[in-house]
Parts: C-alpha cells; structure tokens; sequence
C-alpha cells in the first residue's frame, strides 16, 4: 500500500492547494473515492494510491506537486485490451491529481466550474460528460454523500503532520574548490571557495543538531569535481532539496545577494520564495530570485543553468554577496557568512517542515497604490532609511508577498520591493478599470489563469460575448480581469468596443542614481494624457560623467553622450528584434541587446540615432551615448509588452527634464 484511507481523507479534507472557490466540491470528490475504492480496499488504491479510478491522461502532469511518477497497466470490462491508469505518489498528490483530471487540457468535462456551488449538479454534469455508461453512477455516489460529509468534517480540523521519525536530507554542493579558487577579493585576500566551503560546513552541522536532517556535502574540501559529478552526487542522495552555493564578482562595485533556479515546477518556485522572504532580512542590498532556465533571458544565465539543472529535487543556486566588492566582502568576513547561513537554515526548515507560508495571513494578495503625493517609493527594504527602487503611479495593482506587521509589505509585482502600507488601499475598495472588453475566442471558453502565462493555473473559463473589466494591461500577450472573475487571459482574445485612446510615453528626471552613478529616469505609459498613468519603468540615458540635461536645439553636441535633449518625439510604434519576435538572446551589437524602438525629435537638433533598448554591457560600460536604456531584462520585457497591440502602441514620447 502506498498509503492509507485515512491519509487520503485527511489530505482531501485539509488539502491548501484545492482552489478554495471549489472545496463545496469536495464532497463529491470523497464520495466518488468511496465508490471507486470501496473506501481504501480496491486493488487500484492497494496498487497504485489511485482512490477515484483515474486513467492515465495526456495532460495531467505538467510540472506541478501532484505528478504522476508510474502507470499500471490493467485491463478493464469497458477496455479489455487495457489501459494505463494514474499512480499518486503522495495521498496529497491524489487529492489534488482528481482535480488536474477533471480540468486537464481538452478535458470532455470543461465547464464544471459553473458548479462550483453545487455538488449534486457537477455530479450530473461530469456524470453526462465521462460516467454515463453507468446508468446508476449518479445515485451511488450521491448515496455516499452523507458519509463523504462526516468524513470532511471529522478530519477537516486536523493537520497533517510530517511522522516522527521523518529525517529530511539536504544535498549541497559548494561551488568551485581545489585548484579553481572562484571569484577574489585581492584587497582582502578572500576567495570564493573558502567560503563556499565554510558555509557548506556551517549549515551541516547546524541542521543536524536538529535531530531529524541528513546533510550530504558533494564534494571534500579541496576538491574540484565536474558539475555533471555534483549534480549526480546530489541525485544520488535522494535529497529533499539542494544548495548550490556561490558568491557573486562584478566590477567591484555592484553589491546584493541574488538567487537562482531553472525549473519552474510548483515546488522549485515554492522553496526558492520561502527563501528569498528570509534572505531579505539580511542587512544589504536585496536582489531577489530570478528564473535562468532556457531560452536564457542573459546570456549568463547559461553558467547558472549549467550547475544546477540536472538536480531533479528543488535546488536554488545562491550567490550570497558580490565578494569582489569591499563592503560585501568585509561583512561577509566578519561574521555574515554566518547570518548567510541563518537564513539558509530557516528557509529549508520553514520549507520542509511546511512551518509558516509563502503569503503569511497578514498579508492581502493584492493592493492599490493610494498616494496622496504621488508616485510612490518602493524601497528596498522594510523602511524610509532604505534606497528607493522605483515609483508607482496611483491605481496600478501590487502583489504582496509579506506584510511585516509595522507598516510595510513586500511586493513582487509589477517590481519587487517594499512600499508603505499606509499608501495603499485593499484590493476589495472601488477599483479603477482601465477598460471594459467582450471575450471573444475562436475555441471558446477563454481560459482564465491565475497569472500571465499558460505555464500557469486555470482559474475559470468565459464564454464568448462575456463583459470583462481590465485592470491591467502591462504583460506582453495578457490582461488581468476583475469581473466577472478575478484571473489573466490572453489579450488577443479580448475585444475592445468603441473608441480607443492612443497611449503616450513620458520621460522625467528624479533625484536618485543606481549603483554605477548613472542618474535614474522615470519612463511612464499614458492612455490619453499624462494624468492617466499605466505604469511606470526605471531607465537611464547617457554617461554617468555626462549627465547634463538639455533642451533642444542647434548647441547640442553628437556624440556628446549626454541624455537625450528635452522635447517632443515620435516613437515607432512596433518593435524590431534582432533575432526574431520574443528571441530574447540576439542581440544587435555591442551593448544593443535584443531589442531596437527608434524615437525620432519634432524639434531641430544635430543628435540623431535615438532608440529605446537594453543597456547591455552595464557591468562594464554603464550607461548610453544617449538612448534611453533599460538596466535589467525584466524592466525590458515590460516595456515590449506596451507595444503588443498595434492599435493602441504609443507613438509620441515627451521628455521633460523642468527646464
């Protein structure tokens, strides 16, 4: 037996990743397990953990926590050829795998969601779509009702919680070693696999005085093995998780710790949050987690891909400070390998031990800027003592991700960072709609996800003709809906009727700089004037030593690698791609990037070439002669997503430098 009765009705009646919107279901899901397993005895549960007699579907497993690992093969009176049927690993796995079959792609039972509400109804409707050779299907099922409910309710207070005897296993592999030292600080005479190693060690010992860890490190000291050797060591563990641990080099000046993963599996995404929420208590600059998986977004991500992505439990590479900066470097010196380490522990312990949430209670899943002084600072830290990262027009939607308890919540959308609670209002106040759309699908219903992407969760379907309010509209191919249901659909298949206002670019200075001194700039999106704001991006234009701001006319210089001057432009209004649409690893040159938006001025001046793209050799020659230039690759797909529909791309751009 992979596991017991009890399991699985524990799991189903306390399972979190059951969508909420559908636990009154949940009732119909025990009580067809009742009948397909005879409450556990079935040879089908006894064999392969599989309580509602669930065959092996195409789409069922895609890279999400209830994953199918085997298929049995048996034969059946309907198919006595045989079938493959669905194996659970986990009694969680089977609760929430009913509900990947019942919703799968091209699934015959699309459309249950009308039914959330309603149990006795959704029986009859998936019985109509999938059960109906069994003219009796209905009243058995509907007979086990009443237990189904005793069962909820007598195991739905009662939290699953790990055996005693459970010891989790952790698999680390410290980077470099031997004869390969890693990244050096010459000035303080540190290397990067020292203390590579050191935290290795440290982390050890640390969770195996818990009682319940095994620590495998994989490799000894001074030894330098191949990736793939690593990788294999940590496979060959049967880890829970894994820690590949690094330390960053620059150009001496750029700081931060920065985290990595390259599998967007629910459970990847999932360690590397809980992680990344407690590196942020660490005392500098936070640079958050970021996917390096393939097509690479930076060419560098190759190198991350490269040591981790053979580790098929989920691993996070860290790149715990820039140790070829002296402040970094001092501080992880003199004793903050040691917090590294702190926050390392906690993050595996909270993860494993499912101890606290990504989202703690606390905390809304979505807010509004309300700044009566707006735009509004995100700052990089819990605190007015921090260094702003960007500003936020008022009306456009945050995801939080913590509420710290003292006035301040960490968001990660549209940038990460933390903004006064008290300059935001409830997702559930009035909301300000940007427009309102009809669906309008060729394959209808139009899926609803639970973000921008079809890597993501469905959360409803809509059928054509349905009125949907918009109230964001910054992805590249996706809007976000309040009504009828909250969620994303893809833009293409939302019609906008009547008139529709051209959107405008407008560029501003502010008082802050980045970390190469480059003077920051403040590039927004308007629909029809500038009051009407959509959201906002950090840029930079010129030279950190030339940074002298102009208006236009006859006195500018070429070449003068200055911002560009003052005044009104025109902007072309699609995208040109060096390598083909969405190919974001071309690139048109030396420190181009992949992406070219030409801006044209309406006034007279000796300048010329000017264009928006990624500042793409910034480590090493920061700034631009003159275009406007995005600092990181996320900021760069934001702004190709204002240019995603051709009728209403902005292009005008004003820059007005108060001169």
């Amino acid at each position: 037996m992979i596991f017991s009765w009890s399991d699985y009705v524990r799991a189903v009646a306390t399972s979190e990743q059951i969508p909420s919107r559908y636990r009154q279901l949940r009732v119909v899901q025990l009580a067809q397990a009742i009948v397909e397993s005879a409450r556990g005895s079935s040879q089908l549960f006894q064999e392969a953990g599989n309580p509602g007699g669930l065959k092996w579907r195409d789409g069922i497993d895609d890279n999400y926590t209830e994953k199918i690992t085997n298929q049995i093969w048996l034969k059946t009176p309907s198919e006595p050829n045989g079938c493959y049927w669905c194996q659970w690993k986990t009694p969680q796995h089977a609760a929430m795998g009913y509900w990947r079959f019942i919703g799968r792609p091209n699934s015959p039972y699309q459309g249950w969601e009308a039914y959330d509400t309603d149990p006795e109804g959704y029986l009859q409707y998936i019985w109509q779509k999938g059960y109906a050779t069994d003219p009796s299907y209905v009243s058995k099922v509907k007979n086990a009702f009443p237990e189904a409910q005793s069962l909820l309710e007598e195991y739905g207070g009662e939290q699953p919680l790990p055996p005693p005897s459970r010891t989790f296993k952790v698999a680390i592999m410290p980077g470099h070693g031997g004869t390969d030292s890693g990244a050096v600080n010459h000035t303080l005479n540190l290397r990067e696999k020292d203390y590579n190693w050191k935290e290795a060690v440290e982390i050890k010992a640390r969770l195996e005085a818990e009682g319940n860890y095994q620590v495998v490190i994989c490799r000894e000291e001074n030894e330098l093995a191949p990736l793939s050797t690593l990788q294999q060591r940590a496979n060959d563990s049967d880890a829970d998780v894994c820690l590949c641990l690094h330390h960053n080099a620059s150009n001496k000046q750029a700081r931060g710790w920065w985290l990595f993963y390259v599998n967007r599996n629910y459970e990847f995404e999932k360690f590397i949050k809980i992680v990344d929420k407690q590196f942020r208590g660490l005392p500098f600059q936070a640079r958050g987690y970021e996917y390096a998986g393939q097509p690479f977004a930076e060419d560098w991500f190759s190198r991350v891909w490269n040591c981790i992505h053979c580790c098929t439990m989920p691993t996070i590479l860290f790149e715990s400070c820039f140790i070829d900066n002296d402040a970094d470097a001092s501080w992880l010196r003199d004793g903050g390998y040691k917090q590294i380490v702190e926050k390392i522990c906690a993050g595996i312990k909270e993860y494993l031990g499912d101890k606290g949430t990504i989202n703690p209670p606390n905390a809304e899943k979505s807010v509004f800027v309300n700044d009566t002084n707006p735009p509004l600072n995100v700052r990089s830290g819990a605190g007015t003592n921090y260094t702003v990262v960007g500003q936020l027009q008022n009306e456009t939607l945050l995801k939080v991700e913590e509420n710290n308890g003292q006035g301040w919540l960490r968001i990660s959308k549209p940038i990460a960072g933390w903004v006064s609670e008290s300059l935001t209002r409830s997702e559930t106040s009035t909301r300000s709609s940007l427009y309102t759309g009809v669906v309008n699908d060729p394959e209808p219903p139009l899926n609803v996800r639970s973000d921008a992407g079809t890597n993501f969760s469905i959360v409803g379907k809509l059928n054509n003709g349905t009125s949907v309010e918009v109230v964001e509209d910054n992805q590249e191919g996706w809007v976000r809906i309040s009504s009828p249901l909250e969620g994303w659909v893809a833009k293409r298949y939302v019609k906008r009727p009547g008139a529709v206002k051209e959107r405008l670019l407008h560029l501003v200075r502010t008082n802050g700089s980045d970390e190469y001194g480059c003077k920051l700039l403040t590039l927004s999106i308007h629909e029809g004037d500038v009051s009407n704001s959509i959201e906002t991006i950090k840029v930079v234009s010129g030279v950190p030593s030339r940074q002298d701001f102009e208006t236009g006319g006859s006195h500018n210089v070429p070449n003068s690698l200055k911002p560009l001057p003052q005044g009104d432009y025109s902007v072309q209004p699609l995208i040109d791609w060096a390598g083909g649409k969405g190919n974001y690893n071309a690139s048109f040159g030396p420190g181009l990037g992949p992406v070219w938006v030409p801006i044209t001025p309406k006034f007279q001046t000796p300048r010329g070439d000017f264009g928006f793209h990624l500042d793409k050799n910034r480590t090493g020659s920061p700034g631009s002669a003159g275009c406007i230039v995005f600092t990181t690759d996320s900021d760069l797909r934001r702004f190709v997503a204002w240019f995603d529909d051709p009728e209403i791309a902005p292009k005008s751009l004003t820059v007005d430098w108060g001169l």
